[in-house]
């Protein structure tokens, strides 16, 4: 294997992984908000259900 192509490949790698990283911490930042809206969602709901005991 040249040196070129050494270098391409371990350069397609660092940016597979780079990108990989970036979708996957994405990903949980929104599954972080989503949970964060339904747990208010739910909050909101219950103190309504206890305000018209």
């Amino acid at each position: 294997m040249s040196g070129t192509q050494l270098f391409l490949t371990l350069l397609s790698w660092i940016l597979g992984v780079f990108v990989l990283y970036w979708v996957i911490r994405l990903a949980v930042k929104h599954g972080i908000a989503d949970a964060e809206g339904e747990r208010a969602r739910i909050r909101r709901w219950a103190r309504e259900m206890s305000d018209e005991e």
